[in-house]
């Protein structure tokens, strides 16, 4: 945990927009994933809590988190 917080877990994923953003482009590409990020880190609980009071479990839930994780690992373990 301490490498963790020592790191940051800003670190990969900014670095991967940064190179993968066109040169010239990369302040751009940056502000908007950060941008799109915050979005993200408000919807994502009132939207995991909400089907989480409407179907009264947790499995629905966890469902897009997982899917969302399998389409970035596949996106982002292309060569």
């Amino acid at each position: 945990m301490a490498r963790l917080l020592g790191i940051g877990w800003y670190g990969p994923w900014i670095a991967y927009a940064a190179e993968s953003a066109p040169p010239g482009h990369t302040s751009f590409a940056l502000g908007l994933a950060m941008a799109i990020n915050q979005v993200a880190v408000i919807l994502a609980p009132t939207v995991l809590g909400l089907l989480t009071d409407l179907t009264g479990g947790f499995t629905a839930p966890w469902v897009p988190l997982a899917a969302l994780t399998a389409v970035t690992l596949l996106l982002t373990s292309r060569p």
